[in-house]
């Protein structure tokens, strides 16, 4: 899982994202980044997919990855809600 890029103003690859460490107990299970959007206050929000279930959290571009990880829930919407 490191297909996740974010992108600077000026259209160059500013970082690119890397797996949340304790995402999933084997890493062969995390899929990729699947998803990326505003959430109502427009801060920016990633599901990551894997074979356990799918992940939201907010890109730290800083560290490179996730945080505020959290698990999707079943049957919710599409758009996750304000955390």
């Amino acid at each position: 899982m490191g297909n996740g890029v974010v992108f600077a103003a000026d259209g160059s690859e500013a970082v690119r994202l890397k797996r949340p460490p304790g995402l999933v107990a084997e890493p062969s299970w995390a899929s990729g980044f699947h998803q990326a959007y505003p959430d109502a206050d427009g801060r920016p929000v990633v599901v990551a997919a894997t074979r356990v279930g799918d992940f939201w959290g907010r890109p730290d571009v800083a560290r490179g990855t996730l945080v505020d990880v959290r698990e999707c829930r079943r049957g919710a919407p599409s758009r996750v809600p304000n955390a």
